[in-house]
């Protein structure tokens, strides 16, 4: 189950987690039947238990309550947990990512954090009465963007706490068909789950479709790319989807509860599909506007 219609109002500003991120399991906890059970987990798994890691799966387990983020009361709490949570990150973070939450969190400070207090954090009359400038503070200037997709990658490959991020690669001259026609529905349907909460039996649904949406999504999918959503298709009906139905279908359990394999098979961040799930991704951002 993947979407990219989960992102919250001000993408940039906040962690590089989706609300199908993975929470803080035990690390030491053996995997459940289901996707790579049993298997030794990945390298990167060795450093999934630091204290970088740990807050970056909290934060995790925090996106997946849903709030109103046109209230602006509602808005105002988030962003206070947003706050604690990336000094909590910037004082636990790896030398190599340092750099780049200092300046993520600077330039927050001197533009989206200012633009919410002046507006009450109030999103909607930002969006209908701000200026220009001011809702620009909406978008990542193109450092912050790298900075930040550097931190999803580890958050990603090293954590299991995120999908991986866009491959570097170049899909200029393509143009949307049916094949994004067919993944924004679906990416539809999954946000729309997510949002209500993630239900279990709402979860089993969606999987049970998922064998003859996928078919169709490979069968539309572009040359260019057609290996890359046949083997993401593949994952998300074999590990994927074990790994939730192994846990009840509540996607909450997994992240509460399963083990750093099963954090990368949930987040498509395991070695053998990362890059693939990038390439698409890649696609879908580039072409189809997802």
């Amino acid at each position: 189950m993947r979407t990219h219609m989960t992102r919250r109002t001000i993408p940039w500003a906040l962690a590089a987690a989706l609300l199908l991120a993975a929470g803080c399991g035990d690390d030491d906890n053996e995997a459940s039947a289901g996707g790579n059970a049993g298997a030794p987990p990945p390298a990167e798994a060795t450093a999934a238990g630091s204290a970088y890691c740990d807050v970056a799966l909290e934060w995790a387990i925090h996106e997946l309550t849903p709030f109103d983020d046109s209230d602006p009361a509602a808005m105002e709490r988030y962003w206070a947990d947003h706050t604690e949570f990336e000094e909590r990150a910037l004082a636990t973070t790896p030398d190599e990512l340092k750099a780049d939450w200092e300046l993520k969190m600077a330039t927050e400070d001197e533009t989206i954090d200012v633009v919410l207090e002046k507006y009450g954090y109030d999103v909607v009359a930002i969006m209908e009465q701000g200026t220009p400038e001011e809702q620009a503070t909406f978008e990542a200037p193109p450092d912050v963007t790298a900075a930040q997709s550097r931190i999803g990658t580890y958050e990603s490959e090293t954590c299991g706490s995120a999908f991986p991020e866009p491959a570097d690669v170049s899909y200029a001259g393509e143009e949307p068909g049916s094949y994004c026609e067919l993944v924004g529905a679906e990416d539809e349907r999954a946000g729309e789950i997510l949002a209500a909460g993630g239900d279990p039996a709402a979860v089993e649904e969606f999987f049970s479709s998922q064998t003859e949406a996928k078919a169709a999504i490979v069968a539309a999918a572009p040359e260019v790319i057609k290996d890359d959503v046949t083997a993401v298709s593949e994952w998300t009906l074999g590990p994927q989807a074990e790994v939730i139905e192994a846990h009840g279908w509540e996607i909450a359990a997994v992240m509460r509860d399963g083990s750093a394999q099963e954090r990368y098979d949930l987040n498509y961040a395991d070695e053998d599909i990362r890059e693939q799930y990038a390439r698409v991704l890649a696609y879908e951002e580039q072409v189809c506007g997802a």
